[in-house]
């Protein structure tokens, strides 16, 4: 960790990926985790580094200026990236107590900008409710970074992926059962690490397997193992649209054990194999 001070108005507090960044690499990369600390009045210019920043706003109110549109946020806000470059702008501290803001940055490329653009709306304000468990997970991607051994890059990314569908959770809200929603929450978080097996789904929601089944097939007309498949098989879909990745990473990424198991199922379910779909659509 290492501290810089910006004029007098701004501190800063950086914990940065010791890892060298890989441009060839198409997986989650972080920068840096910091937090940061402005004076009321004090601004910055921001700059475009190849980076997204995500920021979450913890205490006062911050006025983004870019290309003459301005974002006002306040505490509690979660402002989502731009995909692709942000242009420069201006950065400004407008609210009666100084702010304070958490933000991790992230390595911007093709991987990133396909799983953002399937969850988000570019540089939309989220409005968050439940900011014990955004901070939790912060608090665990600042530990991690903190860390003295060899940095383990598939955890942190597993726990990005965490934050993503928490701010997601939050943000939609849900018809369902709070005991659906505890089981989806539970999926989104860990399909992409492997298998789920049916009983732990149905304990991070407090209801037996058969419960479990019947919640899915009520609201969701489908059986809970099923539900993850096609979500493993939508998210595959998604990340066949990016050259760059092989099909072997992809199964990876979408938690599949075995790439010809995905092949497989993939082509049940959209009739084409995974290559032939790429072909397909025009993204060899």
């Amino acid at each position: 960790m290492y501290s810089a001070t910006r004029k007098p108005m701004i501190h800063e507090e950086y914990w940065l990926n010791p890892n060298r960044f890989c441009p060839m690499e198409s997986r989650i990369q972080f920068h840096a985790y910091f937090e940061s600390a402005m004076k009321i009045g004090g601004a910055i210019s921001t700059r475009n580094f190849g980076f997204a920043v995500y920021m979450f706003i913890t205490q006062g109110e911050v006025t983004i200026t870019r290309n003459g549109k301005k974002v006002v946020l306040s505490k509690n806000d979660f402002l989502v990236p731009r995909f692709g470059e942000d242009p420069d702008g201006r950065f400004e501290s407008t609210g009666t107590i100084p702010l304070k803001r958490r933000n991790l940055m992230i390595h911007r490329n093709k991987l990133h900008d396909a799983v953002l653009s399937a969850m988000f709306r570019a540089g939309e304000v989220v409005r968050l409710k439940d900011t014990a468990a955004i901070g939790e997970l912060l608090n665990l991607i600042q530990n991690e970074l903190n860390r003295d051994t060899l940095l383990d890059e598939q955890r942190l990314a597993g726990l990005f992926f965490q934050l993503l569908h928490e701010i997601y959770r939050q943000h939609r809200s849900s018809p369902y059962p709070p005991e659906l929603n505890a089981a989806l929450n539970f999926i989104n978080k860990n399909y992409i690490s492997g298998p789920i097996p049916l009983d732990s789904v149905a304990r991070s929601a407090g209801v037996s397997v058969r419960s479990l089944e019947r919640l899915f097939r009520t609201h969701l007309n489908t059986p809970a193992g099923e539900y993850i498949l096609r979500l493993r098989l939508e998210q595959a879909k998604n990340l066949l649209s990016i050259p760059s990745l092989r099909i072997k990473e992809i199964s990876d990424a979408c938690g599949f054990t075995d790439v010809n198991l995905m092949s497989r199922q993939f082509k049940r379910e959209y009739a084409f194999s995974p290559r032939n779909y790429r072909k397909k659509t025009g993204k060899p």
